[in-house]
């Protein structure tokens, strides 16, 4: 730990490439719900600066398209670069969990990872299509509105993430699809009539939205939900 306040962390690390052939490697900050985090690399030739990232910025401005907030490092032979972490964090306790990759295999894991959740959203989508293709057989109404009532539950389950932090409820909606153009001219007052509800109760709302997808966030202080 290099320095630290009640809400500001900033952690310092050296790396050094020991070897005789260039090494990419990957800094990983594990936890994803720190508010904003940004990742300095300092060596000879100059300082390297990221983006900020972090929970309250979008998904897209990581430089890694990965859950956890990456930095890549390419260190020469024999170089030594320093890597500065700056945290930032507010109503909300989080935990350090830094981690150093060397590239290949951070992606072989990546890749095991996706083919494991794959496979167990293909086996759950196979056993829940088993009662649809019963009802469709089936004459009872009252079976075919239970399957309807089990998917909509599930559907809210996934589409929706209701989080209690210490001073705020916050509730998340995300998605993979094409996104939307968020500079075109609203012809509705959707986003509006949510941001007036949100201000009533002492909250706010944003989202972002690229060609990969759309994320909502909605939060309300816990001194304006009571």
């Amino acid at each position: 730990m290099l320095y630290s306040l009640d809400q500001v962390y900033w952690v310092k690390s050296t790396l050094k490439n020991e070897a005789q052939q260039i090494q990419s490697v990957y800094v990983e900050v594990g936890n994803k719900r720190i508010n904003e985090l940004q990742f300095f690399v300092r060596r000879d030739t100059g300082l390297f600066t990221s983006e900020v990232t972090g929970d309250y910025h979008p998904f897209y401005r990581r430089m890694i398209q990965h859950p956890s907030m990456i930095c890549p490092v390419e260190l020469g032979a024999g170089e030594t670069v320093t890597v500065y972490i700056n945290y930032i964090k507010t109503g909300e306790t989080i935990s350090l969990d830094t981690k150093l990759w060397e590239k290949k295999h951070f992606e072989r894991i990546s890749r095991r990872d996706s083919f494991l959740i794959a496979m167990f959203f293909g086996f759950t989508l196979c056993i829940l299509l088993w009662p649809v293709f019963i009802a469709l057989f089936l004459s009872a109404p009252l079976f075919r509105y239970f399957v309807i009532y089990i998917f909509a539950c599930i559907a809210m389950a996934v589409i929706c993430h209701w989080q209690e932090e210490e001073h705020r409820i916050r509730l998340k909606y995300e998605d993979d699809g094409i996104g939307f153009d968020t500079t075109a001219p609203a012809s509705g007052i959707g986003f509006k009539n949510i941001q007036a509800r949100a201000s009533l109760l002492n909250g706010g709302f944003r989202f972002w939205s690229n060609g990969q997808g759309s994320r909502f966030s909605f939060w309300v202080e816990r001194s304006g939900a009571v």
